[in-house]
């Protein structure tokens, strides 16, 4: 009995670690993905710019937005990464202040315009009664942020992503709502794990990290 026992603690623990070696893999290739396109559109602009091959001041300006966008979206990129590694340490500590909600949903909304419009789609922060709630301010923009991140790659163009906040009470309730495809049902209790993707997104250009939702 305990042979049997040992043996099958031994598969288990064998499994678990396959399972890792592949998220860890698929991750890394996640990673790399994100990492080369942003990098490509910027090295293209920025060579075009160099090289004075624009024709017009509108070509000129929508390259040198191209750089800011796709450099925005490196550094969030990073963020999360960074993030995600130190969620289990000790040194981060949330900061927590008060936050003016109004004000949040605007810097969101600010954050990621370039990135909507670069989309064809639109962004709206819906004004809500003002509210002040105690959080930190950086994690809780950078929710926000992959979450309108997450609607901007599954929505088509012409799409409207609303953000805006509900009070009851003492609470108040953040969301994004977009007019992608959802979320399957037998996927909604996992697709806040590290690492989760939906199937359809590992043979498809979307596919990403899976620490945005983590």
């Amino acid at each position: 009995a305990a042979t049997i026992v040992v043996l099958a603690l031994a598969v288990g623990a064998s499994r678990r670690e396959l399972l890792l070696a592949r998220a860890r893999s698929d991750f890394i290739a996640g990673v790399s993905h994100d990492l080369r396109m942003p990098l490509a559109q910027i090295l293209i602009a920025s060579e075009t710019l160099s090289l004075r091959r624009e024709r017009t001041d509108g070509e000129r300006v929508s390259l040198a937005s191209s750089i800011v966008r796709e450099t925005r979206r490196l550094m969030a990129l990073v963020d999360n990464v960074l993030l995600f590694s130190r969620s289990g340490a000790v040194e981060l500590k949330p900061a927590l202040r008060p936050v003016p909600v109004t004000e949040l949903l605007a810097d969101v909304a600010d954050a990621v315009r370039l990135a909507v419009e670069d989309a064809g789609q639109t962004i709206e922060a819906v004004a809500g009664p003002p509210a002040t709630v105690i959080g930190d301010r950086r994690l809780v923009r950078q929710a926000l942020v992959n979450l309108v991140d997450n609607a901007l790659k599954y929505g088509a163009a012409g799409q409207r992503i609303r953000m805006g906040a509900e009070k009851s009470g003492d609470a108040v309730r953040l969301y994004v709502q977009d007019e992608g495809p959802g979320i399957p049902a037998a996927d909604r209790d996992r697709i806040f794990e590290p690492y989760a993707r939906l199937a359809s997104d590992q043979i498809s250009e979307r596919t990403g990290t899976g620490l945005g939702l983590a």
